[in-house]
């Protein structure tokens, strides 16, 4: 059995650790008033499926950035200008409540024109993308591991000069399974972890208050699965993605987290409704035949 100081010295390895990697692949995401101005809504995950990069995040993320703004726009790097979500998004609400766009690397901009530095090289600069084999297969045993999630609280929620580039802290955290008091919380869709208002500590084991959490809608959770090797050989190769992150219960001080069974489901469908769109304009358009696209976007993406 580890000792107190054990277990420590191993939360704090972890956190130290996963908090630049799973850095790597987060995104804010934001509501844009105009081209220079808007404002935080949420998370999201870049995310590779079938060599084509994607953004991941919650369905009311997706659906409050389409109802309240003129367009969406998601970090590139801090610094660094947002890219604006031209793309369709598709959304699938309560109660797996998420969404997926396919983002694709900006077109080169002249001088003068929003770039004082010269023309954009055509990628998402400043990112780099979660392979979906980083998803975990199912939820698994969770009770006894430690479990990261990194995304952009409301903390950070503010106005923000977009065509300036942009500068948003993110917020990494380590939790453990919790539960939920909310009616509709279904353990084959959803697991919940612990955020509470008091009592934390950050990674130099001082007394900290965790941020307004409504930001992390749509951040990636993590299993680090630290249980399942010697802690001298546990490298975040190991973590897995387990679920995404869609709802805080305020009264059981928890984030709502739906399962990724329900994650891998939904981005398999999606992309694959993405791909039978693109074989039928490859077709000419024709009426009828719409299960020939359908079963051809099976083909081409048989799993995750």
């Amino acid at each position: 059995m580890p000792t107190l100081a054990e277990k420590e010295a191993a939360f704090k390895k972890v956190n130290n650790a996963m908090k630049p990697h799973t850095g790597r692949f987060v995104a804010a995401i934001y509501g844009c008033i105009s081209r220079d101005d808007g404002e935080l809504l949420g998370s999201g995950t870049f995310l590779e499926v079938g060599g084509t990069t994607y953004l991941l995040t919650a369905a009311h993320v997706a659906e409050e950035g389409l109802k309240r703004y003129w367009k969406m726009a998601c970090s590139t790097g801090n610094g660094l200008p947002p890219q604006i979500l031209e793309n369709p998004i598709i959304c699938r609400g309560f109660p797996s409540d998420l969404a997926i766009t396919r983002v694709e690397p900006p077109p080169p901009t002249a001088p003068g024109r929003g770039n004082p530095h010269g023309p954009q090289a055509p990628s998402l600069v400043g990112i780099d993308v979660l392979p979906s084999g980083r998803f975990a297969s199912e939820l698994g045993t969770a009770e006894t591991d430690v479990l990261y999630v990194h995304g952009f609280p409301g903390k950070y929620s503010r106005f923000l000069r977009l065509g300036n580039g942009v500068f948003s802290d993110s917020f990494p955290y380590g939790t453990c399974l919790g539960s939920s008091n909310y009616s509709w919380f279904n353990p084959s869709v959803h697991f919940a972890v612990e955020y509470p208002a008091s009592g934390q500590q950050d990674e130099f084991g001082k007394p900290a208050t965790l941020p307004d959490p409504h930001g992390l809608s749509g951040s990636a959770l993590w299993k680090t699965n630290l249980n399942s090797v010697p802690v001298a050989a546990w490298s975040t190769d190991t973590a897995r993605v387990i679920g995404v992150v869609t709802t805080w219960d305020m009264d059981a001080q928890s984030l709502v987290v739906t399962r990724i069974e329900a994650v891998r489901e939904f981005v398999l469908w999606a992309v694959r409704q993405e791909r039978a769109y693109f074989n039928w304009l490859g077709r000419g358009q024709p009426n009828g035949d719409d299960w020939v696209d359908w079963f051809a976007a099976r083909n081409q993406l048989p799993d995750l």
